[in-house]
């Protein structure tokens, strides 16, 4: 049997910038997860669920727009493209 060469396992850099210490970064991971009571709390008291639908995917929409507009990305110019990405939509 024979073997190839071996690919050498590099480690992973890490992220440019200044880094929370660990309790901290917990303490917002669980403010975080906390807010999700309180506005499933809000949600089950206001809306109905296909308001809470439409403006979870407002919500998407303008977090992508913004993402988009940062990294100065294009957005696709062909038809064939965005009938693809409706299929993979499944609209």
């Amino acid at each position: 049997m024979t073997t190839g060469p071996v690919a050498k396992l590099e480690p992973i850099p890490r992220a440019a910038g200044a880094r929370l210490p660990w309790p901290a970064a917990f303490l917002v991971l669980t403010g975080i997860w906390a807010c999700s009571f309180y506005f499933i709390k809000l949600g089950l008291e206001g809306p109905n669920p296909i308001q809470v639908a439409l403006g979870r995917c407002l919500i998407g929409a303008l977090a992508l727009a913004a993402v988009t507009a940062v990294s100065r990305t294009r957005l696709p110019r062909t038809a064939a493209t965005w009938r693809h990405l409706l299929v993979m939509d499944g609209a």
